[in-house]
């Protein structure tokens, strides 16, 4: 397995796992260092009710059930919106350099949502492991969530995957 792939799986792990209500042990507790060590923490972005109780869901449906919650939410304070563009803003270098398109982000009480898309799902990965690095990404204080790559309706050879942050 190439490292790229494999670091791109375990950052979606990373980032799902936390949106799961997961977390690395905490330094100084016994588990060893090496231990992947996952312990159970409530999870301050709760995930709706179908998501817990689905035994397999499609990439479709999830993304559409957080999407639901958060549009639920209500509208988003002017603060919040101005916050998510400046963050969005720094990754436009990084979508250019990977073919990415953005669609228009929506913003709501809970948190922001932003798609990206590209004719391959390649660079959609590479985008994602590119996000990873970048501070603004890493300096969003809540939870953060990616969908699995769709393929757009509109544009039979167009993937795409959405992004929400949440406002924890």
């Amino acid at each position: 397995m190439k490292f790229e792939t494999l670091t791109a799986a375990m950052l979606l792990l990373t980032v799902n796992c936390q949106e799961r209500g997961y977390s690395r042990a905490k330094p100084g507790s016994s588990a060893s260092p090496s231990a992947l060590a996952l312990s159970a923490v409530p999870s301050v972005t709760s995930q709706p009710a179908e998501l817990a109780s689905a035994p397999a869901m499609t990439a479709e449906r999830e993304l559409a059930l957080r999407s639901e919650q958060l549009a639920a939410s209500g509208p988003a304070s002017p603060e919040l919106i101005a916050k998510f563009q400046a963050t969005a803003a720094a990754w436009r270098p990084l979508a250019k350099r990977w073919k990415i398109a953005f669609a228009d982000p929506h913003c709501f009480v809970r948190g922001c949502a932003l798609s990206m898309s590209s004719p391959d799902l390649g660079s959609l990965e590479q985008m994602t492991l590119a996000l990873a690095h970048e501070p603004s990404f890493m300096a969003w204080d809540g939870g953060k969530f990616r969908s699995g790559p769709l393929s757009v309706p509109a544009k039979p050879k167009q993937m795409q995957a959405t992004w929400i942050f949440f406002v924890d």
